[in-house]
C-alpha cells in the first residue's frame, strides 16, 4: 500500500508541477525526478488511466526539459556576445 500511496502522491505532484511557469517548472521537475525515479518504481500501484496519466505528463515534461535546455543554451551564447561585445 505505501508503494500505491507514494506513486499517487508522485502523480499528483507531477500534475502540479506541470502547471508551473518555465522556471519554476524546470526546478521543479529537477527535484520531483530525484525524489521519485532515483530511489523507485512509482508505477506500481496505479491503476491503468492514472498510469497513463503519468506517462503522458513524463512525456510531456521530457519535451518541455529539452526545450528549457535549448532556450538557456541560447540565452548563455547571446550573453557571451554581450559580454565580449561590452568588454572589447
Amino acid at each position: 500500500m505505501e508503494r500505491g500511496n507514494r506513486s499517487i502522491e508522485a502523480l499528483k505532484e507531477l500534475t502540479y508541477i506541470n502547471s508551473l511557469e518555465s522556471q519554476e517548472r524546470a526546478d521543479a521537475l529537477v527535484r520531483w525526478s530525484k525524489k521519485y525515479l532515483v530511489s523507485s518504481d512509482i508505477t506500481s500501484g496505479l491503476d491503468f488511466d492514472n498510469l497513463k496519466k503519468l506517462k503522458e505528463l513524463f512525456y510531456t515534461n521530457i519535451n518541455f526539459i529539452k526545450e528549457h535546455k535549448e532556450n538557456t543554451r541560447k540565452q548563455m551564447v547571446e550573453n557571451r556576445k554581450l559580454k565580449k561585445f561590452f568588454s572589447s
